[in-house]
């Protein structure tokens, strides 16, 4: 274990109560200085449903699912919540290696994972991004 660990253990809520907007940016901040400090990338799964270009807003059933979804795809150190209140889900998925066959296989994971908590007729809205963060930088 790490001594940024040992020193500032990280919030672990249930997988069923994700952090709103405020709180997961809160931590997502946390996260970012402790990767940076360790020279380790981070990665966000971003979730969201797109209609006509733009976000749509995720109704409480479908929230759910989409974090029923996330859930299935974190690990113990990792915390999923609102990145955009009510629009984008996310996970911080914490310590990853951030090659782009990593960073393209927990896309496809995040989105089978998502896909198969969400009815068929919203797939097509479906869009799943991973970030990685590294110095401070969105790449």
């Amino acid at each position: 274990m790490s001594f940024l660990a040992q020193v500032s253990p990280r919030p672990r809520r249930d997988c069923g109560e994700p952090y709103d907007a405020p709180l997961f940016q809160h931590f997502l901040a946390l996260e970012r200085k402790r990767a940076d400090k360790a020279k380790r990338p981070l990665l966000v799964a971003a979730v969201s449903l797109q209609g006509d270009g733009a976000l749509q807003r995720l109704s409480p059933q479908a929230a759910e699912r989409v974090f029923a979804g996330l859930a299935l795809c974190v690990r113990e150190v990792d915390f999923i919540g609102w990145l955009h209140q009510d629009f984008v889900a996310a996970a911080v998925l914490v310590q990853s290696d951030a090659l782009e066959d990593v960073m393209s296989g927990i896309e496809d994971r995040v989105t089978r994972a998502v896909r198969g908590q969400l009815p068929a007729d919203v797939h097509c809205a479906l869009h799943v991004r991973v970030m990685r963060f590294s110095h401070w930088a969105v790449d």
